[in-house]
């Protein structure tokens, strides 16, 4: 990847900041599935080991963790900054140009878009770091095609935000595989498999649904009554 000038830098500073201004004031932000407290519980739970499914591993036991030192506010509004500038720096630096315009153009468009948008108003943040950590699994794998010593633990380094949830590991490992080249697959799915126990463990390892009430309570069913356009 070729040098880049501080534009790039300093235009995915002032879009995290731009976006997310109204959510950066002291305080926690509750949105649907986004949901922090001022310290998390460390529990089985949080490891997948609980009675429950494990659904937030291994999320839970990464946030539990880390308000154990600082609250959970600062944790929260961290990972938001870290969603849009991270993904946007790595989307500009992944364009292979020098102009930084071309890169400043990929930058905004890969994180303020629809879906980064509409995926932060639902609350799903894990998911969301997954996606800013994309272009970097990307430039990772590249160096991994092209021989680059260490890249591997470039490749790893990329892959931990997108492993918090099970859906951005599988994701991470897709574009692993398809920028590191035949001679990396071995390497790839190793990491991959490994990366993303945290979570296909616990699954394995649980053998019943939390509460049988819930596939009742979300099955489809037909609607009733006029549906107003």
């Amino acid at each position: 990847m070729r040098p880049n000038g501080p534009k790039l830098y300093a235009t995915c500073a002032a879009l995290a900041l731009a976006a997310l201004a109204p959510v950066l004031w002291p305080g926690h932000v509750l949105v649907y599935d986004m949901v922090f407290t001022p310290e998390q519980p460390l529990n089985a739970a949080a490891f997948g080991l609980g009675d429950a499914l494990p659904r937030a591993v291994p999320v839970d036991a990464v946030v539990a963790l880390l308000t154990q030192v600082v609250p959970g506010q600062v944790v929260q509004k961290i990972a938001l900054l870290a969603i849009v500038f991270a993904g946007a720096l790595g989307a500009g630096l992944l364009v292979p140009t020098d102009r930084t315009g071309a890169r400043i153009v990929a930058a905004v468009a890969y994180s303020w878009n629809a879906y980064v948008a509409e995926r932060l108003f639902i609350g799903h943040w894990t998911l969301l770091l997954g996606y800013a950590a994309l272009p970097w699994v990307a430039m990772a794998g590249l160096r991994m095609r092209a021989g680059e010593p260490r890249a591997w633990t470039r490749l790893v380094l990329a892959c931990l935000p997108a492993v918090l949830s099970a859906p951005g590991g599988i994701l991470a490992l897709g574009t692993a595989l398809a920028t590191a080249g035949r001679r990396g697959v071995g390497k790839v799915l190793a990491i991959g498999v490994v990366l993303n126990a945290p979570w296909w463990v616990p699954s394995l390892l649980h053998n019943g649904l939390s509460d049988p009430a819930g596939v009742e309570a979300f099955s489809a069913r037909g609607r009733t009554g006029a549906v107003r356009c």
